[in-house]
């Protein structure tokens, strides 16, 4: 069996990419951080239907093809 070539990010997507998403497509951005702090950080609290629209959008950005391991 052989897998299709894929990209993967080597970080987890943080609050600040994710809102980048969110601005571009009209999204909703995650309202709480658990106190953790935003910036940098890994985001949380997104569906997974939000997450596979990132994946999406990210593709599209990039011209790779991303999508959730």
């Amino acid at each position: 069996m052989t897998v299709p070539a894929f990209a993967l990010g080597r970080t987890a997507v943080s609050f600040a990419d994710y809102d980048r998403f969110a601005e571009a497509t009209d999204r909703k951005k995650p309202d709480d951080d658990a106190g953790w702090g935003r910036g940098e950080r890994p985001v949380i609290r997104v569906s997974l239907g939000d997450a596979r629209a990132y994946a999406a959008w990210l593709s599209e950005q990039t011209g790779q093809r991303y999508r959730l391991p």
